[in-house]
């Protein structure tokens, strides 16, 4: 199967892709540059770009948005890692994986390091993308890597980028599916460091080892070419259980990336349907803050596993906290500049956080949440959520990530005109002869 499974994203090629995926994929793109650019100046960045820049390397590929050039390895390390550290980048909820996260970086590198065009970039993310998403549905899905304390984006993520780089390389099938067997074997990454620097370096972990994987598939460096099946195969070893048929289950005809998610919230997507709850009691009813004296969240059961962080400190611990999450969205406001120490010390977001109260519904889905309010006046205001803003059955339009990519992007670049110029070549992306064009559109103009 997993021979099979290579075979089928060498074949997979642009001008056999549906119009829709083409579009899902530049979305996922335009996205990911913005939620990148946006946390270039973020304690992450600052220190893996340290590291790197004083390791140096062979200028294959850039680092957004400073333009430094490094090895491929190195620049997806960098650009994967910071593209995770805001939570903000897009994820695909079944699987539990933040694809973008892992596969643009690898994708972008390859494609400026062997000059390839815009079409050929784009079949490359989506073969990784839906190649990673079905071995993790074969792998129990991501609730189960969970339970077992794996982090699907980084251990599967490895994956998806081994396939997006092998196909830039134009590696044979054969040498893709020592490629899937490398990345498997490199696997790993571990829940426990969410709310962490370490839960960032996950996603560029997985792109730098997915890359690695590929270029030494090209050079017939051997691994099993079954190794993701099996009893000791990855999927039966990241879940105890491996679903073969999930593996090539509606390929060429069921585009999982056109189930993607794109977050209009900065923060772990299990506290996003609390979000949603909360931020419409917010827009009907106004509470007074002053005035909560119970919250009662109703979530899925993994939620509560993943993001229950009761007295978070730091921002990226607040964005692992339902309590947090809650406040801030019965406030009216939770974009980025909310998830930093000070905002969350405040007295008012404090008392409504002691006032909240968390249960499990098993019935519940990722995108499913009841919230209820009861204020010290006698008020009460309840909301459910069926469909995340953000989500397949509600997605975001395309002027809605346009708007949030120029809001990130323009602050980093320098101007907006040139984040308009960024924005306009991503979107037309498959017209590039070479996507190292975009590189140069997503560096920052000197001040």
């Amino acid at each position: 199967m997993t021979e099979k499974l290579a075979r089928a994203a060498v074949e997979m090629n642009y001008e056999r892709l549906p119009e829709p995926v083409v579009r899902e994929a530049k979305r996922c793109l335009i996205d990911w540059a913005g939620v990148t650019l946006w946390a270039a100046e973020s304690p992450t960045a600052g220190k893996l770009f340290n590291v790197i820049q004083d390791l140096g390397g062979r200028e294959q590929a850039s680092i957004i948005p400073s333009g430094f050039k490094t090895t491929v390895l190195n620049a997806s390390l960098v650009n994967g890692s910071v593209s995770h550290v805001l939570d903000f980048d897009d994820v695909h909820s079944r699987a539990i994986i933040h694809t973008s996260a892992v596969l643009a970086p690898a994708a972008l590198a390859g494609g400026e390091w062997k000059k390839r065009g815009g079409k050929e970039v784009i079949a490359a993310f989506v073969a990784g993308f839906e190649v990673a998403t079905r071995v993790s549905f074969a792998a129990g899905k991501g609730p189960h890597q969970l339970d077992k304390g794996w982090h699907p984006t980084s251990t599967i993520g490895r994956i998806g980028a081994a396939v997006s780089f092998g196909k830039l390389l134009r590696i044979d099938a054969t040498q893709m599916a020592m490629g899937l067997g490398l990345a498997a074997t490199q696997a790993g990454g571990l829940r426990r460091v969410f709310g962490t620097m370490a839960k960032h370096f996950h996603a560029g972990k997985a792109a730098y080892d997915g890359i690695l994987a590929a270029l030494l598939a090209a050079q017939d460096f051997t691994a099993p070419v079954d190794l993701l099946e099996g009893p000791d195969g990855l999927c039966s070893v990241l879940s105890g259980q491996f679903d073969e048929a999930q593996l090539l289950d509606g390929w060429g005809e069921r585009y999982e990336i056109l189930a993607n998610s794109f977050k209009p919230y900065p923060a772990c997507y299990q506290t996003h349907a609390v979000i949603n709850a909360c931020v419409d009691i917010f827009d009907r009813d106004r509470p007074d803050p002053s005035k909560i004296e119970e919250v009662v969240c109703e979530v899925n059961p993994v939620a509560l596993e993943v993001a229950d962080i009761k007295d978070p400190k730091t921002g990226s611990e607040a964005k692992f906290s339902i309590s947090y999450c809650a406040a801030r969205g019965l406030m009216g406001d939770v974009s980025s500049n909310k998830f930093v120490p000070e905002e969350i010390e405040k007295e008012d977001v404090q008392n409504i956080m002691k006032r909240v109260q968390i249960k499990t519904n098993p019935s519940f889905g990722i995108e499913n949440a009841v919230v209820s309010v009861k204020t010290s006046d006698g008020r009460k205001a309840e909301s459910k959520v069926q469909f995340l803003r953000g989500g397949p059955s509600r997605p975001m339009s395309d002027e809605d990530l346009d708007d949030k990519f120029l809001g990130q992007a323009a602050p980093i670049l320098g101007s907006r005109d040139q984040a308009e110029r960024a924005l306009k070549m991503l979107r037309s992306v498959e017209k590039l002869e070479d996507v190292s064009e975009i590189l140069r559109c997503l560096t920052k103009t000197p001040r």
